[in-house]
């Protein structure tokens, strides 16, 4: 029986054929009880599986020449499905979060294309005071709110009743390439691909300094203390090619 599951397909090896449509890497899906599954695209549109075989491509609209791509249910790639009260999420890197019926994609059938015009319930866009949308890889369901992680570095925090958004953290955005501590303070130095450098202190778990350059960083170092540097200047190298001396004076 799991042979025949969504799962079991995936373990077993196969390999989805996508017909018409052009082959996406998928980060995001959710399988149905009956064994259809439903996951996101890079393109920002869904796909309804049954077995190894494309039953409908999920799309906004269907334009009526041929020739055009059809209008995607997210601008950019669906990084995240889940299901919650018969309605799938789907959580996007456009910055929105879309709720959509489980009859209407269930039933889902394609005609003379593959593409299936769906309708969404609600939708919210979570994006900065300046208007920067977030581009959102991650959602968790807390008690009367969700968290929801965005790769440019944030952690956002959903209430459920007044859908409002607000940033409640803030961190490097990419990978994290060194981490330098400090010989005379319970300090620690990182330097990333977002070209920020940060200075946390590890035990009251607060952050004393923020700075972005142009640049990947790529390594970082902190000058042994002295009465002349109190322990606050670091060398900070870039993949452009150049080495900072920084004063970390402490962010008010």
């Amino acid at each position: 029986k799991m042979a025949q599951t969504f799962t079991g397909l995936k373990l077993q090896g196969e390999v989805g054929k996508f017909g018409q449509l052009e082959l996406s890497d998928v980060y995001g899906y959710y399988e149905l009880p009956d064994g259809k599954a439903v996951c996101g695209t890079e393109e920002g549109n869904m796909i309804l599986w049954e077995g190894n075989l494309v039953k409908a491509h999920l799309v906004l609209d269907v334009p009526k020449d041929a020739n055009s791509k059809p209008k995607p249910l997210h601008e950019g790639c669906i990084n995240l499905i889940l299901f919650e009260n018969e309605m799938f999420i789907t959580v996007g890197a456009d910055g929105f979060i879309k709720w959509w019926s489980l009859n209407e994609i269930d039933n889902a059938e394609m005609d003379e294309t593959p593409h299936v015009p769906i309708t969404s319930i609600k939708e919210i866009e979570i994006k900065t005071e300046a208007g920067d949308h977030a581009c959102l890889v991650d959602m968790v369901k807390c008690d009367d709110f969700w968290l929801l992680q965005d790769a440019n570095g944030f952690l956002w925090k959903l209430e459920c009743e007044s859908q409002r958004s607000e940033q409640i953290k803030e961190f490097q955005s990419g990978s994290i390439n060194e981490m330098a501590l400090s010989d005379a303070y319970n300090l620690a130095l990182t330097i990333g691909d977002d070209g920020t450098c940060r200075l946390q202190d590890f035990v009251r778990k607060k952050e004393l300094y923020k700075r972005k350059f142009t640049g990947r960083g790529l390594c970082c170092d902190l000058l042994k203390r002295s009465e002349a540097n109190k322990g606050r200047v670091a060398a900070l190298g870039f993949s452009n090619g150049i080495v900072r001396i920084v004063a970390l004076a402490e962010t008010q």
